[in-house]
């Protein structure tokens, strides 16, 4: 910008310029001055910036105004406000820890029936109007705000998630998977050893009426009240637990329900209610097997063995008793069927009490005659296997080789009548059992009682937000 070498007389003196501009682009020559439309739409620019780049120059012609953009908040800004009412209506809704996968996973869940767009509706239909919020957020704000800010989902997994596998398969280098490889063959060996102790098992069932085979699996928790009305989104509700057993082929299928005013979801209650499974079997039934995942605080303790041992004490006919547990990761099982039927069979129908709930268990099966053979439990069919095991099992560390027991990596447990002392295992399925003997150790040896002291005396108490809301 220079001054003008000569001006025009003018009669106007305001239209007379104050100075002249020159423009240039850098070529392979050298410099070389254009015109002002050119240089425009060399650069694809208008006028405006090259004049707001003059009026910021300094004395040395550079400029240094800075750049002010992005500095005023723009008037379609949702307001602070409006954010943390948002906020305040998804935190009013309970959440719950993912069933199977909660060690590996911090995500929450909400129930199955929700939606962002249903929680939308909810929130401009019920919560604007109940704190006169005049005009609500739409949706497309309301997602953000909840994928933004929230680790929520509204599916439960429908299976466990194998660690290992998908370590393995998403490792990103080469010397990260020769690491993994030796573990990774041993666990698709077990894996395989687990599927095919299980068919064999199927196959003898088959084929030999005095043995018996089942699967069982808890299920992922269920609510009262359960409904799709809205007032109930915002509700605390009672936990319902549900023990699936599927015997043989399928034949006969249990759910043993409770809830958690009666029991928690440990190693009592499982094996509290293994006991009334095993002592309802025919006579004609000698041995069984039974499969299950590899939960330490349900079916692998020592809790679950010595009620097995019990359960031998007390029945006249079971001779042999099997627990075996699935490679972790892959516990598919039959039992897992009627899981994904109850499902189907609950969705758009409401419980508000436990009976509502056998219904739905019973109605959930439709393409056998058999239905759901549902059994309702109180706290006064839980016992305490914690006094059991302690009454019975005197050595439980050591076998008879004097070899430290890991009790976390058995995947057999066999308890027979003819050894009442002794508990078998393995920890694969094609290895020889080892065996513990239980009464081993100094001091008197324990008793086998035929009783059985209850876990306990009355129902369980839950918090009081939780039954003033129900």
């Amino acid at each position: 910008m220079k001054e003008p070498k000569r001006r025009k007389v003018s009669i106007d003196s305001k239209r007379a310029r104050s100075v002249s501009k020159s423009y240039y682009l850098e070529t392979d020559k050298g410099r070389r001055r254009v015109c002002a439309k050119f240089f425009e739409k060399t650069l694809c620019i208008s006028n405006g910036p090259i004049n707001t780049a003059f009026r910021g120059r300094n004395r040395s012609g550079c400029y240094d105004n800075g750049d002010r953009r992005g500095h005023k908040a723009p008037g379609n800004k949702t307001s602070e406000n409006d954010i943390a009412l948002v906020k305040k209506h998804i935190e009013s809704f309970p959440v719950m820890e993912s069933h199977y996968s909660r060690q590996s996973t911090k995500k929450l869940y909400l129930d199955s029936n929700l939606t962002i767009s249903k929680m939308h509706d909810l929130y401009k239909n019920d919560f604007c109007t109940e704190n006169m919020i005049c005009s609500p957020v739409n949706e497309k704000t309301y997602r953000r705000i909840f994928c933004d800010n929230y680790n929520y989902s509204f599916f439960k997994p429908k299976k466990d998630l194998c660690a290992l596998c998908y370590k393995y398969e998403k490792a990103t280098t080469i010397e990260t998977k020769k690491e993994l490889e030796t573990e990774y063959c041993l666990h698709l060996i077990r894996k395989g050893e687990c599927n095919e102790a299980k068919r064999f098992d199927k196959q003898r069932c088959k084929e030999d009426p005095s043995f018996l085979t089942c699967t069982f699996d808890l299920q992922s928790v269920l609510h009262i009240p359960s409904s799709d009305v809205s007032l109930f989104y915002y509700s605390r509700k009672i936990c319902v637990y549900n023990l699936t057993i599927y015997v043989g082929d399928g034949e006969e299928a249990h759910c043993f329900t409770w809830n958690e005013l009666h029991g928690k979801r440990g190693s009592n209650e499982i094996g509290s209610i293994l006991y009334k499974f095993l002592l309802s079997l025919p006579a004609t039934v000698k041995e069984i097997s039974l499969f299950c995942d590899t939960c330490g605080g349900q079916n692998r303790n020592q809790q679950v063995a010595a009620v097995l041992l019990h359960v031998l004490h007390v029945a006249s006919n079971l001779v042999k008793i099997e627990l075996k547990f699935l490679e972790s990761g892959h516990t598919y099982m039959e039992c897992d069927s009627m899981h994904s039927a109850i499902e189907v069979a609950k969705r758009h129908k409401t419980a508000f009490c436990m009976n509502d709930w056998a219904e739905i268990f019973k109605s959930a099966r439709r393409k056998r005659t058999n239905k759901y053979q549902v059994h309702m439990l109180t706290y006064n069919d839980f016992y305490n296997l914690h006094e059991l095991a302690l009454a019975t099992i005197k050595n439980r560390n050591k076998d008879k080789e004097g070899v430290k027991v890991s009790w976390l990596k058995i995947k057999c447990i066999k308890v027979e009548k003819s050894k009442p002392d002794t508990i078998y295992y393995r920890y694969d399925h094609t290895s020889d059992y080892k065996e513990i003997n239980i009464s081993a150790g100094r001091g008197r040896p324990r008793t086998r009682s035929a009783n059985l002291s209850p876990a306990y005396e009355a129902m369980l108490p839950i918090s009081a937000a939780k039954k003033q809301i129900l």
